[in-house]
């Protein structure tokens, strides 16, 4: 889920430029690929380029390569997945003005070994003013998850996100965040999940909106038949900038603690404690009249109380988008 947000109007590319001189903005991340993505860091960018007000979408197509998808240890066997990518997303403005934005997304991943996983997401912007927000709601089908338990899933999942956003002096932002989602696993097809989580944040925007620093906290929990499985707290920090001419970079830095709520001391879990830390990147990069080409990388390492259940994993992705001028 993600809330975009434009340069001062003195920054944006005018109409009769066409779509030329492309321009790629900033767009914030609700939550860094905890709904959309989820565990299994295969999933949609957790950001995307914004759009040129004279712009209404692109198409997106290409391959994400993950190590140790599965998430072995280094002692077993670790396997390696290659994830096609197909995406289609528009937006159109509600109303005579352009403070209030509809979104929609579709996309379909093919997943060696696992097979194609569609998707689709709807949501409501404001994005001007001293106040704005977000909401969506998901669905996704087949998708692969690691939220409940330690082996893979993959599950159909609706689900829903949403922020708040209030300019409480001119750099400086509070934002509130949430968001759930009801997953039906298959694998295990009499299990489902429930997770969700809540938060703060606080942006602040520099050198004329082009670099944006954030941190924020958000806590929440995962339940497995109504009956909780851990409490979470992530911790995460983003920069973001569009300084350099016809590109946009991202970084993050995620720092996500697991505590399993077992009482049992016979249980696996019991006294569970788990860490997970993440960095990604993202870079954008407007190599035509109507093509951009994005980037991006990660790392994750995870540290458990329990022995045999800390990983570490890669992924690089590498796409190419297509943007949909206004006569699309």
């Amino acid at each position: 889920m993600r809330v975009c947000h434009r340069p001062p109007r003195r920054d944006r590319p005018s109409r009769n430029r066409g779509t030329t001189r492309l321009r790629i903005v900033a767009c914030h991340a609700v939550v860094a690929s905890m709904l959309v993505a989820g565990e299994a860091a295969a999933q949609n960018r957790p950001e995307v380029m914004a759009f040129p007000p004279d712009l209404t979408g692109y198409m997106r197509m290409g391959v994400v390569f993950h190590e140790n998808f599965f998430q072995a240890t280094d002692d077993d066997e670790r396997r390696d997945v290659m994830a096609g990518v197909l995406e289609l997303r528009a937006e159109e403005k509600l109303g005579r003005t352009d403070a209030y934005r509809a979104d929609l997304r579709a996309d379909v991943y093919r997943f060696q070994r696992l097979g194609t996983s569609p998707g689709v997401m709807v949501g409501v912007r404001k994005v001007q003013g001293v106040s704005q927000f977000s909401v969506s709601a998901i669905g996704q089908w087949r998708r692969p998850r690691f939220d409940h338990g330690d082996e893979l899933e993959q599950a159909n999942i609706l689900g829903g996100a949403g922020t708040y956003s209030v300019k409480v002096a001119r750099p400086l932002e509070l934002v509130a965040l949430g968001e759930y989602s009801h997953d039906w696993l298959q694998l295990n097809a009499d299990l489902q999940g429930r997770s969700y989580d809540a938060g703060a944040a606080v942006r602040v925007r520099t050198f004329g909106h082009r670099v944006t620093f954030e941190i924020g906290r958000l806590v929440g929990a995962r339940d497995l038949n109504g009956v909780q499985q851990y409490a979470n707290r992530t911790d995460y920090v983003v920069v973001r900038t569009t300084a350099i001419p016809r590109t946009y970079l991202s970084v993050r830095y995620r720092n996500r603690f697991r505590d399993y709520a077992t009482d049992d001391p016979d249980a696996s879990n019991y006294r569970r404690e788990d860490r997970r830390r993440q960095v990604t990147a993202y870079l954008d990069i407007s190599v035509g009249r109507n093509l951009v080409w994005n980037l991006s990388g990660g790392f994750e390492q995870a540290d458990s109380t329990r022995p045999g259940r800390g990983f570490r994993s890669r992924q690089l992705g590498s796409t190419l988008s297509m943007v949909l001028p206004p006569e699309w």
